[in-house]
């Protein structure tokens, strides 16, 4: 929750840097509870989501105020917050590279998260490496259904720029694919693919869900469109994943002994042997053709 919260004031100081319109964070008197602030916090990141006419994902994610609240509790949390902002602000993010924000969004998962869920840490240059292998073409579509914090997504974003130097960002970003089960690495993956271009809007296809869940042709995730409802909110254009050309990543190592059988005690249906096993065997290309796959290790 906490660092959710710190992604999103990151984030919005990245972008306030660009938008000089956009008013510092600093909580006012009337914010004296944890719901307050946020209600302050949400008004502050609704501006820079209209000043940019982006980034509704990051910086307002769904579901994600109540753990706002939280992450702004206890006893002298709303001073606390305040000094970690003003040290933010401290920082001069124009002279601070896109990569730079990004990889400081790629690390802060910490080494005991990672293990929880079976998720490791690629090397850059095996990361390389693989998508060598597999993405062969500018406009390729790729999918790495175990995204974590986003290392092959990044990485495949600069190698399909490299292939093809005509693709802007938002065209190339449009060709990436992610799916993480962990709502906290998907939306480091979102933040992190996002801080490729700060200039100009850009939408990651990034999944918070379980791959196994994934169909051919269904829904995959929603993006923010251009316009507006009556409501003055964005309306969202549902994205289905499409046939892609490459899939790579670093899949979560975890013992099949600890996968559970359907029936176990608080099982969730879609994370059992039986369902995967189905899923899996079931699995089959519309084309008939295999897209390039490599894994890091």
């Amino acid at each position: 929750m906490v660092y959710v919260l710190n992604n999103r004031v990151l984030f919005y100081e990245a972008v306030r840097a660009r938008h000089q319109q956009l008013r510092e964070l600093r909580f006012p008197k009337s914010a004296k509870d944890p719901e307050s602030a946020v209600r302050y916090l949400s008004r502050q990141f609704r501006d820079a989501i209209t000043a940019t006419g982006d980034y509704d994902t990051v910086l307002l994610p769904e579901q994600h105020e109540w753990a706002a609240q939280v992450a702004l509790s206890g006893s002298g949390a709303l001073a606390a917050w305040q000094r970690v902002i003003d040290g933010v602000e401290s920082f001069n993010f124009h002279q601070i590279p896109s990569d730079i924000l990004g990889h400081t969004f790629q690390r802060l998962v910490s080494p005991e998260e990672r293990h929880k869920f079976g998720q490791h840490y690629t090397d850059e240059t095996i990361v390389d490496l693989i998508n060598a292998f597999c993405i062969r073409r500018g406009w390729d579509a790729v999918l790495d259904p175990a995204c974590g914090s986003g290392s092959f997504l990044v990485r495949a974003f600069y190698r399909k720029y490299h292939l093809d130097r005509s693709l802007a960002t938002h065209e190339n970003i449009s060709g990436l694919f992610g799916c993480d089960i962990n709502p906290f690495p998907a939306h480091l993956a979102t933040l992190n693919l996002a801080a490729r271009d700060m200039e100009q809007g850009n939408f990651p296809r990034i999944a918070r869900r379980n791959f196994f869940t994934v169909g051919p042709g269904a829904v995959f995730c929603a993006v923010p469109k251009e316009t507006r409802d009556t409501h003055g909110q964005r309306e969202k254009w549902e994205v289905a994943l499409p046939e892609v050309n490459a899939i790579v990543g670093n899949p979560p190592y975890v013992r099949q002994e600890d996968i559970p059988k359907k029936g176990a005690k608080g099982v969730i249906r879609d994370q059992t042997k039986e369902f995967i096993a189905r899923r899996a065997e079931g699995s089959r290309w519309a084309s008939g053709s295999q897209p390039r796959a490599a894994a890091g290790g």
